[in-house]
């Protein structure tokens, strides 16, 4: 991930500077110049401007002033026209309109460039001297005409693929880094494997094993998981059977309906295992050897016995490059849960009607205690290899940090995130391009501004919905909140209830009125984010955008938008968040990035703190030199006295 001058860089004037900010600052720009008696004048070209598009002091200017730029002043020269003013008032604001582009483009960091690849190589031709007829002439003679040039530069026409080895050229001309203009170009032109956007080194062991798929679910061990599962999550247990106070699974109820993630996620370890028993035998592929047994004789039964259990860790050793990894010791965990005495579910119920499951009560008893008792040593080899740091034999797995590891390194890691959100605005398609294609990009927008500005879990995102969660104030203000929806809500007392920050207000007010209504089942539905209007009953759809969809989405957009990346999900913005609050102010970021999160603090402890010893000591320096120099003059008096 590119971090070229990153700390320099100041906080994202083009990102989020108003319109009444905008006029401050062509105010100001005028009267440094000597014309107090102009500022009247620009006021009325920008609210007339503003009128037209419909835009008020709150909104950002980078709407109108960014990529779409020559497209909305078109639209305000044709609509002066239309009401009636003279070639020599309408042509005169044309004049302040351009004067106000290139003041709003110079809020730029100096040697920053704009994220669009238009308004950078427009910058880069203008801060060297340069008009496209001049450049061209010079250096693109027989390689590109002007009229091409000028295009690239408006917004009004891109590169196309063919053009990349030019594009080159021309960085090497203005002497850039390479791919400085390139990088700017949507992902599809880019030709591929010019960029460091490639998987994890977890994701690719996924995608590799995914090749090779092998689970098994039958219905009868579907009418087993479900006596499990109402084991499980029932309020009040039958007479005589007993659960662990820590072994309930509990539903979170949001829009559609209960969930049972515990469930969710115990079924597809589940399905794995009995996809390793129903494997030949005698494969060639030894990720694709089980013990051979017939769907017919599966059964939850199957887990206390030891020789499939451990089996099954093995296999999974293999398919995971020889190594254990977390995945094993949470599955032999569940394992022992179900067999653990007097409140194990397997151990109450003793599946009798399997021809595999030993016929006495006592016996089976016995049987589970042994299993377990092997599989709790396991378990705790598995442990102490994880903890000493065995890299031979053991590996993490997942590693959240692995795509965000130089963003963390960053002293301030959420700009990044910001200016990949400024990037997103100055690349929004123009009022010609399809309705639709326009939506989407915009709900993209709002999607990663709310996720840096309330990093929830991807779950309540998925479930949001306006006036609900998502409810605007009658001051204008939008606050988000959330009651029985979380994931850790047992250990979190209190609601969620908390105000968006102001920024992003302007981008919901718009998504809600100009976008959403463009988006699949947006007349049926409350959800937040809502998925494009493509396949034949889409349009009627009124379900959430699931989770899984948001998570690759969120991926495809992170890789797509910030620089030399692999592209992150979700949850990597809680890490990135944390961090940069904790940075920020070490002496109570902890704290504060626990309540930012809605987490408990030893979880952002235990997880989130991605600092040095040196970066969480300083404020302690700072204590320790105050306190050194407060004494010092102290006996300074003394001496005076």
């Amino acid at each position: 991930m590119s971090t070229t001058n990153s700390s320099d860089r100041a906080a994202l004037p083009t990102l989020t500077l108003s319109y009444e900010e905008l006029k401050e600052k062509v105010a100001e720009h005028l009267i440094s110049k000597g014309s107090r008696s102009s500022v009247s004048n620009y006021n009325t070209t920008i609210n007339a401007f503003m009128s037209v598009h419909q835009r008020t002091d709150a909104c950002l200017a980078g709407w109108d002033f960014g990529e779409d730029f020559e497209q909305r002043r078109s639209a305000f020269i044709e609509s002066q026209k239309r009401a009636g003013l003279r070639p020599l008032t309408y042509n005169s604001r044309n004049s302040h309109l351009n004067a106000v582009k290139e003041l709003y483009e110079s809020t730029l960091s100096p040697g920053e460039l704009p994220s669009a690849f238009s308004s950078a190589l427009s910058k880069l031709l203008r801060d060297r001297g340069y008009t496209t007829h001049t450049f061209q002439k010079k250096f693109l003679k027989n390689k590109c005409s002007s009229p091409t040039l000028s295009k690239w530069c408006s917004g009004k026409f891109k590169p196309s693929a063919k053009n990349i080895p030019l594009i080159l050229d021309i960085e090497r001309l203005l002497e850039v880094e390479e791919y400085t203009l390139v990088n700017r170009l949507p992902k599809k032109l880019r030709g591929v494997g010019r960029y460091k956007t490639g998987q994890t080194t977890y994701a690719e062991k996924i995608v590799n094993a995914q090749k090779k798929r092998y689970g098994v679910w039958t219905p009868e061990l579907e009418q087993e998981f479900t006596k499990l599962v109402e084991y499980k999550s029932m309020p009040i247990l039958p007479e005589g059977v007993k659960r662990h106070k820590k072994g309930v699974w509990t539903y979170s109820v949001g829009s559609e309906g209960p969930q049972l993630a515990s469930a969710k996620k115990v079924k597809r370890q589940l399905r794995l295992f009995f996809g390793f028993c129903c494997l030949p035998a005698d494969s060639t592929d030894p990720q694709l050897t089980g013990r051979g047994m017939k769907p017919e004789e599966l059964s939850l039964s199957l887990l206390a016995n030891k020789e499939l259990v451990q089996g099954y860790v093995e296999f999974q050793r293999v398919r995971a490059g020889g190594k254990y990894n977390g995945g094993a010791i949470n599955f032999l965990a569940f394992v022992c849960s179900l067999l653990r005495p007097e409140t194990g579910y397997l151990y109450q119920h003793p599946n009798e009607s399997h021809h595999n499951t030993p016929a006495g009560r006592s016996k089976w008893h016995k049987l589970c205690l042994a299993v377990r008792k092997r599989l709790r040593e396991i378990i705790e080899m598995l442990t102490t290899m994880e903890e000493e740091g065995d890299v031979d034999n053991f590996e993490e797995g997942r590693d959240p940090k692995e795509p965000i590891s130089q963003l963390l390194e960053l002293p301030r890691p959420l700009h990044v995130i910001l200016r990949m959100i400024e990037a997103m605005f100055y690349v929004m398609l123009t009022e010609n391009a399809p309705p639709v294609e326009r939506a989407i990009h915009f709900r993209n927008i709002l999607l990663i501004a709310l996720l840096s500005a309330n990093p929830l879990r991807i779950r309540q995102f998925s479930i949001m919905e306006f006036d609900r969660h998502l409810v605007r104030q009658p001051d204008g203000s939008w606050w988000l909140q959330f009651k029985s929806e979380f994931k850790n809500r047992k250990s979190l007392k209190a609601d969620y209830r908390v105000r968006v920050e102001e920024h992003i207000w302007p981008i919901i007010d718009r998504y809600k009125a100009e976008f959403r209504p463009l988006l699949a089942g947006a007349d049926l539905c409350k959800y937040v984010f809502r998925p494009s209007a493509a396949g034949r009953h889409s349009g009627r759809n009124a379900a959430p955008m699931n989770s899984h969809s948001l998570q690759t989405l969120v991926k495809e957009l992170t890789q797509l938008y910030i620089p030399d990346c692999p592209g992150f999900g979700p949850h990597a913005f809680r890490h990135v968040v944390a961090t940069d609050v904790i940075k920020a102010k070490p002496e109570f970021g902890f704290f504060l990035a626990a309540k930012v999160l809605h987490d408990k603090l030893e979880t952002v402890e235990e997880e989130y703190a991605h600092l040095k010893t040196c970066e969480l000591f300083e404020p302690y320096n700072r204590h320790y030199c105050e306190a050194w120099r407060a004494v010092e003059a102290e006996g300074r008096r003394g001496v005076a006295a």
